[in-house]
This record gives C-alpha cells, sequence and structure tokens, in this order.
C-alpha cells in the first residue's frame, strides 16, 4: 500500500545554472540561471555597468523581446520582467560601477527542447541582450575542494 504522502505528482521543473551559450559581444552581461516549468519560462542576468559607457547610467529591456527554441520559428514573448525597466521604462544605477540582477518571464517552452534563443532586438549591436544556442542540457557537476 502506498504512502498518501509520496502519491503526490511532482510538477514539471527544469533548472540550469550557468548555462552554455553563444551571445552578442555583450560582455557585461550574464545568464544566471534558466528555470521552466509547466507556467514560465525564466531567466536569471546579472548585468555589470561601465562607468565610461551609456550603458552604465541605465539598462532597459525591449517589450519585444523573444525566446524561441533552438530550430523552431515559433516566438514566445515576453511576459514580466522584475528589477530591469520595459522600454520606454529605464533602470538608473546609482554609481557608475554597479551590479544588477534582474529576471525575465516568457511562456513556458516544450518539455523537450534542449536549447533556445533569447532575443532582444534582431541586430548586432551589443547594446541588446541577444543570446543565442542557450544549453539547457545541465553540465556535469566538477568537484573542487577537498575529497575524503
Amino acid at each position: 500500500m502506498k504512502n498518501k504522502e509520496t502519491k503526490t505528482d511532482e510538477k514539471y521543473k527544469l533548472q540550469v545554472f550557468n548555462p552554455k551559450y553563444r551571445y552578442n559581444n555583450n560582455k557585461r552581461i550574464t545568464i544566471l540561471r534558466v528555470v521552466i516549468d509547466e507556467e514560465y519560462t525564466r531567466v536569471d542576468f546579472l548585468f555589470w555597468s561601465l562607468k565610461n559607457n551609456n550603458m552604465g547610467k541605465w539598462i532597459q529591456i525591449e517589450k519585444e523581446t523573444y525566446i524561441k527554441a533552438f530550430n523552431c520559428d515559433k516566438k514566445l514573448k515576453l511576459i514580466k520582467a522584475e528589477n530591469i525597466g520595459v522600454s520606454p521604462n529605464k533602470s538608473f544605477f546609482k554609481t557608475k560601477l554597479n551590479l544588477l540582477n534582474f529576471t525575465l518571464y516568457f511562456p513556458p517552452l516544450p518539455k523537450d527542447v534542449v536549447a533556445f534563443d533569447l532575443i532582444e532586438k534582431d541586430t548586432m549591436n551589443e547594446n541588446y541582450f541577444n543570446f543565442h544556442k542557450i544549453n539547457l542540457k545541465k553540465a556535469e557537476k566538477k568537484f573542487h575542494g577537498y575529497k575524503n
């Protein structure tokens, strides 16, 4: 006889920390985590401003930003953003050198997707956050430290 507490259905959830990807020459941003569940595809970022750069004063994301499963044409548009202004709104930095974490939410990607693109604006301009082939395969864990 099964225990009722262990019989609950587990909801689908995939988390990939520090996924590998190709992106468009912007060295000031990185993807920290991708979370895909039944409700959203969530992408967490870290951005650092530079004091001698236009992007050092403010940051924003275009409202037409989308994700697209690799080798698929269907675009899943941005639903919401946390801790970053959605154009025309901007998030301003308090100092010339600053770090900012922000999160973007999209509709959920299919469970069988192994990679996807995130496109803010289809251009080669480095001021837009375009990431290509974000890999959803979990990397092997590497041990860093003393092992008994």
